[in-house]
């Protein structure tokens, strides 16, 4: 599977590269069109590769998403709308997308698709839109093993493809357009409440005083809402799906994973000073410091940090975006080191998974 996974890496890699770049354009005004609709081909061939590659994804162990969303599929396919809507009524969205998939597919292979569509087209489109270097940030989609990840935990993963869409209402100060983004995501994930309050501290200089003050705030709330989780459920009867989390315990997070997670939040509070006046780039420095909070935090519970799944884009277009301020020699430099650190620890991952991965067509 790592061989594959690598070499799809490669593939799309190059793909989004002539998507941005292309051939140069001829001094006449066709060759310029030429090269714009060069550049839509690749574009559009690099999606249609990466929602085969997902979309038709096949893995084989009991307790992934992929088997309960299978196992659901089936249960779907013989109800009505109002029944698959109460199955999940915290989570209408996530029951309204396995719904669909048994009305417009025969076989279970079909929710995968279409969830794999919803989850790439707002996160690729946000990399285009975003991140400075596209070719150098799709890499590293695949070399952070985000994309890997996004083949489990596929609800929150809907939510934090969707929660990309608020970008542009945080750095305009739009509450209240910014509020209904995250409602959405909370009906496709409920763990996306907790999306509320970063917009109070997403655009936060973080080497400030402030900053790092709210920093430690957070870091204290995650550690207070994780030893009272149980009552937090039990009050408000969200989140019960984690209420084995509570009963049975699970082991923390290694601390090399920790440190590599730390290590953009770092680059962040140390560069701030060279991005103050980006507003984009704020947020993605924010994020990354909330992503090694959350990281922090997950030495207590390895639970804790699926709450980074929210973060982990926004580390990817940081990166991405960071690499503007770096001399061209450097900037050559920390892209190759980037993704050749985070490719060992995905070369890791996927070698040591617990189960096996082909495709169903």
């Amino acid at each position: 599977m790592a061989k594959l996974y690598f070499f799809m890496a490669f593939v799309c890699g190059i793909l989004a590269y002539f998507s941005t770049y292309g051939r140069p354009a001829k001094l006449d005004s066709n060759g310029v069109v030429q090269k714009k609709r060069q550049r839509t081909f690749f574009y559009l061939l690099l999606f249609a590769v990466l929602i085969v590659f997902s979309g038709f994804r096949q893995l084989h162990v009991n307790g992934m998403d992929e088997y309960a969303y299978r196992n659901r599929f089936n249960e779907f396919t013989g109800m009505s709308l109002s029944e698959a809507l109460a199955f999940t009524p915290n989570e209408p969205l996530m029951s309204l997308i396995v719904f669909l998939a048994t009305r417009i597919f025969n076989v279970s292979q079909g929710f995968l698709l279409l969830s794999s569509v919803i989850i790439l087209l707002p996160m690729i489109t946000s990399f285009k839109k975003y991140s400075i270097d596209f070719a150098y940030a799709i890499v590293l989609l695949f070399a952070t093993t985000q994309l890997y990840n996004s083949f489990n935990g596929i609800a929150q993963y809907l939510a934090a493809a969707i929660y990309l869409l608020a970008i542009p209402y945080i750095y305009e100060r739009k509450f209240w357009k910014y509020a209904f983004v995250v409602v959405i995501c909370c009906m496709f994930h409920m763990g996306a409440i907790v999306l509320f309050p970063i917009y109070f501290i997403a655009m936060n200089r973080t080497d400030s005083i402030k900053g790092i003050l709210t920093s430690v705030v957070v870091l204290a709330v995650i550690v207070v809402a994780y030893g009272s989780l149980e009552s937090i459920i039990n009050t408000t009867g969200m989140l019960d799906d984690y209420m084995f989390v509570v009963q049975e315990g699970h082991h923390g997070v290694n601390i090399i994973t920790i440190i590599i997670n730390c290590v953009p939040a770092a680059l962040a509070i140390y560069a701030t000073r060279f991005t103050r006046e980006d507003k984009v780039t704020t947020i993605c420095a924010n994020m990354c410091v909330l992503h090694a909070l959350i990281y922090i935090a997950s030495i207590m519970d390895v639970y804790i940090a699926r709450f980074a799944i929210f973060t982990c884009t926004f580390v990817i277009l940081y990166l991405s975006r960071i690499t503007k301020v770096f001399s061209n020699e450097f900037k050559i430099i920390f892209k190759i080191a980037s993704v050749a650190l985070y490719s060992i620890v995905c070369f890791l991952t996927i070698s040591g998974a617990r189960y096996s991965f082909n495709f169903y067509l």
